[in-house]
């Protein structure tokens, strides 16, 4: 039993090291500065919503946002007004030139720029977590965080007792014709 206790938490923290994966710091866009208008040339041709749809975004990554505060910022909203380019009621609002944003959650994020006219014209953003990798992580602390409680002791030791006895009166009852 004690051997269990300390090999099912071991296997434990072992799982958990060979599945850790380090966040990941993204550029939205792909590249700094890429939080715009997409253009009709370069690689912006597809936008930002292809941008996010061709790469994998995991739970704890790192959104990196770089703009002109003056002139935009990211508005983090529902997913009602992500569709509709409703800039009223955000999430969250940010403003900073670099802005850096956890992915902290499994549900999707919506992002749409804040300036006037900007989200209509393409410049939004839909990321979707996975969280497979999350979900495993936590499950493997389990083990290593909640021991297995030891199994509550015989009531005054009695039935060890009698199966102790039992087992002794059967050598006993056998071992008399040997001798």
């Amino acid at each position: 039993m004690a051997f269990f206790k300390i090999v099912i938490p071991l296997l434990g923290m072992v799982f958990l090291f060979l599945t850790y994966s380090e966040a990941k710091e993204i550029f939205v866009g792909g590249k700094e500065n890429s939080w715009t208008i997409p253009s009709n040339s370069s690689n912006q041709t597809l936008g930002l919503e292809q941008w996010a749809k061709e790469t994998k975004f995991e739970y704890g990554d790192i959104l990196i946002f770089k703009f002109n505060p003056k002139k935009d910022s990211v508005l983090e909203v529902s997913e009602k007004n992500y569709n509709s380019c409703n800039r009223s009621k955000p999430i969250e609002r940010y403003r900073n030139k670099k802005t850096v944003i956890e992915l902290d959650r499994c549900t999707p994020f919506y992002f749409i720029s804040g300036a006037k006219g900007h989200c209509e014209k393409g410049q939004r953003l839909l990321v979707n977590v996975a969280c497979e990798k999350h979900i495993v992580e936590t499950l493997a602390l389990v083990p290593a965080l909640a021991p297995k409680p030891d199994e509550p002791p015989a009531h005054n030791g009695a039935p060890g007792l009698m199966k102790l006895g039992f087992a002794m009166g059967i050598i006993g009852l056998v071992g008399i014709p040997v001798m």
